[in-house]
């Protein structure tokens, strides 16, 4: 019974390792072609996943050539990456300037928080997967 618990705790905590790299590899290729400049957060469009609310930021911003905008951020946050009225960082995508993400003075914080407890909980997964599993395999 624990070698079949070890295996299902590897394969979630593997499946959550690889759900994170993606979320951090895709918000860095983003950032990667996109040009930054400031901006004002003006509303959130608010979506639910399984009952939680998840934000898209709203941010009205100026582009290289003065022309003012409004872009959605392409990756959610939850709780809000700020208040409407703060000043963001806004990294939006020279090609199509409605696709944006932003980093506002908290985002930081959160998203080291965020990351924190998800290498904390990939970890407990993977551990707790490989000690059932090595359990499993040497008991009687």
């Amino acid at each position: 019974m624990s070698v079949i618990g070890g295996v299902v705790f590897l394969i979630v905590g593997i499946l959550i390792a690889r759900v994170l790299i993606r979320i951090v590899a895709g918000r860095s290729r983003f950032r990667s072609g996109a040009t930054m400049t400031t901006g004002t957060i003006v509303a959130y469009e608010v979506t639910y996943t399984d009952g939680s609310p998840i934000y898209h930021s709203i941010a009205e911003f100026r582009l290289q050539d003065g022309t003012v905008t409004r872009g959605r951020s392409v990756i959610a946050s939850s709780p809000p990456a700020g208040r409407v009225g703060a000043a963001a960082t806004v990294y939006y995508n020279p090609a199509n300037p409605a696709e944006i993400d932003i980093d506002t003075n908290r985002t930081p914080v959160i998203n080291c928080c965020a990351a924190a407890v998800a290498v904390v909980i990939v970890a407990l997964a993977l551990l707790c997967g490989l000690l059932l599993l090595i359990a499993g395999l040497f008991s009687p």
